[in-house]
């Protein structure tokens, strides 16, 4: 049970302690973590590939909106290391990067992440899926 002494205040789970009085606290946006409907209130699921991030980005800095990567970390409240992560699925093979742009099922956007898409070996895994799917 986590509590917090301030002063003579004591905080524990909705009930404000006072060596008087002790006073109900209703929390605003309290969420009940059980319920079924928490997980889908805090979590998006995604729309598009990350790739799209990058294009649009990389368009920024071609027609001179961004003059570098830190401008758009700023922008986007990211920090610059995150930016040049995303930027680098640009460097990904023509082929890689047209199946991602194509992706629209959010189950199959989670499954080709840009965390495991910096992985060399998935990459080859995915070129040998899009040519079989090709065939």
């Amino acid at each position: 049970m986590g509590t917090l002494f301030a002063s003579k205040w004591l905080l524990e789970r909705d009930v404000l302690r006072t060596t008087q009085a002790i006073i109900p606290i209703k929390w605003k946006n309290s969420v009940n973590r059980k319920s079924k409907n928490s997980a889908q209130r805090f979590h998006q699921y995604p729309t598009k590939h990350i790739i799209h991030k990058a294009i649009e980005w990389q368009g920024m800095l071609d027609e001179g909106l961004a003059e570098s990567l830190n401008d758009i970390a700023k922008v986007e409240n990211l920090s610059r290391a995150r930016v040049k992560q995303i930027m680098d699925l640009l460097k990904l093979p023509a082929e890689v990067k047209e199946f991602l742009i194509g992706l629209q099922n959010p189950a199959e956007i989670r499954r080709y992440s840009e965390r495991r898409l910096r992985n060399n070996q998935t990459t080859k895994v995915m070129l040998k899926e899009i040519n079989n799917q090709k065939v």
